[in-house]
């Protein structure tokens, strides 16, 4: 490891996953100091952006602890119209760091050859030095380095997979997600993305936008926990529903 390498991690996040976990880990041992660009920030409450940045923020010093986070800065970035045969995002990207005055990044990561595109102008390419070494591929131009670890062989789903369990309330989202962030997730995620609870009985304590179908009614009835009250859900409704 060299004290002159940073290494630059871009992610959304939504949730931070074992993947993302082992990326920012390989890049911290590698290079000692990690910026983490936490992607699409203006967005949240929604279909593939549920979390708030603040909570993505709070979940990733939860898996990596102060120690770890001691040489990991995190900047907020939004979404931008940038073009595919463009290097715009890496510019606003690198422009970002710069005005917060933090190291400027000679290492990139990444899971996919499609996300190192945009990058290829300011780090390195498949034109420039390749080594394999595993999973990884280091592209080297000069002092700086391109990483892709191939995010297809490491065995977790894509994003949107894990979302999708995390919404059914399928307990297999957890064997892709660190511990440390389980109870963030289920107490965090927004309810009115999940599937309804079903019962015979209200639950207690329940948060805003939480669905919940009376098995003991007939119909079975679906309502929402909304301004402190559940409410009915008119039938005419509940096909926007889950």
């Amino acid at each position: 490891m060299s004290e002159e390498r940073n290494a630059l991690v871009i992610m959304r996040g939504q949730p931070p996953h074992e993947g993302h976990a082992g990326l920012i880990r390989t890049a911290k041992e590698q290079c000692g100091r990690v910026t983490i660009g936490l992607g699409s920030t203006q967005k949240h409450g929604v279909v593939r952006h549920p979390m708030t940045p603040e909570q993505r923020i709070d979940m990733l010093w939860a898996i990596f602890g102060r120690q770890f986070m001691q040489d990991v800065r995190i900047i907020p970035l939004q979404d931008i119209d940038s073009l595919d045969d463009t290097d715009d995002w890496a510019r606003y990207v690198l422009g970002k760091i710069a005005k917060q005055k933090l190291p400027e990044p000679t290492d990139y990561y990444t899971g996919s050859m499609f996300d190192a595109k945009w990058y290829f102008t300011s780090f390195a390419g498949p034109d420039d030095e390749v080594v394999e070494n595993g999973k990884e591929t280091i592209f080297a131009r000069g002092g700086k380095r391109l990483h892709i670890i191939d995010r297809t062989m490491t065995g977790f789903p894509p994003a949107e997979e894990l979302r999708s369990l995390i919404e059914r309330r399928d307990p297999e989202w957890r064997r892709y997600v660190p511990e440390a962030i389980h109870d963030m997730i289920e107490e965090g995620y927004p309810a009115h993305l999940r599937v309804a609870l079903r019962g015979t009985a209200f639950p207690e304590n329940p948060k805003e936008g939480l669905a919940f179908i009376r098995e003991d009614m007939t119909p079975p009835t679906r309502f929402e926990f909304r301004r402190d009250r559940w409410n009915k859900v008119r039938p005419e409704n509940a096909s926007k529903f889950r």
